[in-house]
């Protein structure tokens, strides 16, 4: 009988972890209504997520089990960046009822832009320009959420 060696431990069980906790999320899910795309119930995101994080939860535990030759050392984290980064999204969740869509996302990518030591100001200009588009276009004119668009001091 052949047995199968497990490659990277920490791995394995941490694929174990996301299949348990998806498949949890996936059975206590099944007492709502899950309904379809178009007309979500409220079993839907549950669900949804529950499989999602079964999915990756497998992908992980077979790929623990698979040898890898060429293997990565991380680098360390930068403090810095993550700071700047998390920062910049706690600062657009805090400041979207009062300052409103616009300037909020211009906020949000001037201050995450700063992660980056390497950004210059045109890019920042273009990033702002398009996630502003994308997001007045996808939340705004098609899912029709009422998410203020300008400040509430020029309103």
């Amino acid at each position: 009988m052949r047995t199968t060696r497990i490659r990277r431990c920490r791995d394995f069980w941490t694929g174990i972890l996301f299949i348990m906790i998806g498949g949890a999320f996936t059975y206590l899910a099944n007492s709502y209504d899950i309904g379809v795309p178009e007309h979500m119930g409220p079993g839907f995101f549950p669900t949804m997520l529950g499989i999602i994080l079964g999915i990756v939860g497998f992908s992980t535990v077979i790929s623990s089990l698979i040898h890898i030759r060429d293997e990565r050392i991380v680098d360390r984290i930068d403090m810095y960046v993550m700071f700047m980064i998390l920062g910049s999204i706690a600062t657009f969740a805090m400041m979207l009822p009062w300052f409103g869509l616009v300037l909020s996302i211009i906020l949000l990518i001037a201050t995450s832009s700063c992660a980056c030591r390497e950004t210059k100001w045109k890019e920042t200009l273009i990033a702002v320009i398009i996630l502003l588009s994308l997001t007045w276009i996808v939340f705004v004119k098609f899912l029709n959420i009422q998410i203020p668009i300008w400040p509430t001091f020029l309103t």
